[in-house]
């Protein structure tokens, strides 16, 4: 897709882009009516990318740990998600991290991921860099629902992945790592069995 930085599309200035995929490209906007006002602008290049029940379920999400949906929009021949935007880091597997840093951050994925699939979602290809820490501390799941290729199991299990990287620093690749504490370990283990509950 082509840069659409420094255009308008309904009714948000394109201010930079932050992301790029095979299919859609991500824009940090600005209302023209509330300047300071900002949203994620994702343009995307097929409704399909988004059947519309899923759209239902997504605007009756709100929670804090998930990034807020405010609707599939159409400009012209312009299709594009509007999303909350969110000032954050994202929570790669740069350096391992404290227990209770990780278990902080446990806690706060799987209290949104619990709400996701409360409303009938999965989140799909869940990662590290899926989540953003505000500058308040906060945990953030972002482009929540939007590629639902998965089930409830395997988004567990991601975020099992998810929680040994944060803990060892390096990604997560199918096995425990050492030096878990035996009770994570536990836990663990259940939800990566495939004959699991």
């Amino acid at each position: 897709m082509e840069d659409r930085s420094g255009t308008t599309v309904g009714g948000f200035r394109l201010l930079r882009r932050v992301g790029q995929g095979p299919q859609s490209a991500a824009y940090q906007g600005e209302n023209e009516l509330y300047s300071g006002s900002f949203r994620l602008i994702k343009i995307i290049e097929s409704p399909l990318l988004l059947p519309g029940p899923t759209v239902d379920k997504l605007l009756r999400l709100d929670h804090p740990h998930l990034q807020r949906f405010f609707g599939l929009r159409k400009d012209g021949d312009c299709l594009f998600l509007e999303l909350e935007w969110v000032e954050g880091e994202p929570l790669l597997a740069r350096h391992a991290r404290p227990e209770e840093e990780v278990l902080s951050l446990l806690q706060q994925a799987a209290s949104g991921l619990s709400a996701l699939h409360e409303a009938g979602l999965v989140q799909g290809e869940l990662r590290p860099a899926n989540f953003l820490r505000t500058g308040e501390g906060s945990l953030k799941l972002r482009d929540v629902g939007l590629y639902p290729r998965g089930t409830l199991r395997t988004d567990v299990a991601a975020l099992v992945g998810c929680a040994c990287a944060w803990w060892t620093g390096r990604p997560f690749e199918h096995s425990l790592p050492d030096g878990l504490p035996p009770s994570w370990r536990n836990v663990f283990q259940k939800a990566l069995d495939p004959q699991g509950p």
